[in-house]
């Protein structure tokens, strides 16, 4: 698909995200005075970015992962997640702080344990 701009762009990348978790998308996509990041559910709070043309490489600063660990806490999310691409809308990678990662896949081996045990 072509996009006519950036915003399309992200609008559809939001979208697909949005359908493959089962999460919503915030007004404006977060560009609000209380409600910010891109998509949320009631526990996270997501940052989309995609690229407009197909790229070999995506540069995240810190500063961007900061704020959106901010707003997280504003909202009293428990877990924020920076969702990229390089420019394929459904090739996506996730960031999240290490300690947030330990707490899902401590979660993940907890919940295979239970189930081989039932």
């Amino acid at each position: 698909m072509v996009y006519k701009s950036t915003r399309e762009k992200s609008k559809a990348h939001e979208q697909y995200i949005e359908g493959k978790l089962d999460i919503r998308r915030t007004p404006n996509s977060g560009a609000t005075t209380f409600k910010k990041g891109d998509l949320e559910d009631e526990l996270s709070l997501f940052e989309c970015k995609t690229k407009m043309n197909e790229t070999k490489s995506f540069s995240i600063k810190k500063e961007e992962l900061d704020k959106i660990r901010q707003e997280a806490i504003a909202r009293s999310k428990s877990f924020q997640f920076y969702i990229f691409n390089y420019g394929n809308i459904t090739e996506n990678y996730v960031v999240m702080e290490l300690r947030d990662f330990e707490l899902l896949y401590e979660a993940y081996k907890e919940m295979l344990n239970n189930m081989e045990s039932e």
